[in-house]
C-alpha cells in the first residue's frame, strides 16, 4: 500500500513537472494550467512564474515519493516557494485586473 502511495506521488510530481515546463517555454499553448487570462502577451512573465512555481512542486512531490527522514526540511520549503510563486502570480494578475476596470471607470 506504502509503495502506491509513493509511486502516485512520483507520477504527481512528473506531471507538475512537466506542466511547469511547458508554462515556462510555451505560455502560449500551456495557459489553460495557469488560469484565465494567462495567455495575454502582457500576463506571460507571471505565467512562467506559475510555470517555475508548478516545477518547484512537482519537485517537492518527486522528494516526498523517495522521504527518507532527512528530506522532509527541502520538501517543505520547496512546497512554500511554489505556493509563494502562485500567490505573486495571482496577486499580480488581480492587481492587472482592477488596474483595467479603473480605466474603464
Amino acid at each position: 500500500m506504502a509503495a502506491l502511495a509513493h509511486g502516485f506521488l512520483l507520477l504527481l510530481g512528473f506531471l507538475g513537472i512537466l506542466a511547469g515546463v511547458g508554462l515556462a517555454i510555451l505560455p502560449r499553448y500551456f495557459a489553460f494550467l495557469a488560469g484565465p487570462g494567462a495567455g495575454r502577451p502582457s500576463a506571460r512573465q507571471w505565467t512562467r512564474y506559475q510555470g517555475l512555481g508548478f516545477m518547484l512542486l512537482g519537485t517537492a512531490f518527486v522528494m516526498a515519493a523517495g522521504s527518507r527522514s532527512g528530506d522532509l526540511v527541502p520538501t517543505v520549503v520547496l512546497a512554500m516557494v511554489a505556493c509563494l510563486l502562485f500567490a505573486m502570480a495571482v496577486l499580480r494578475r488581480q492587481q492587472e485586473r482592477e488596474a483595467r476596470q479603473r480605466a474603464k471607470s
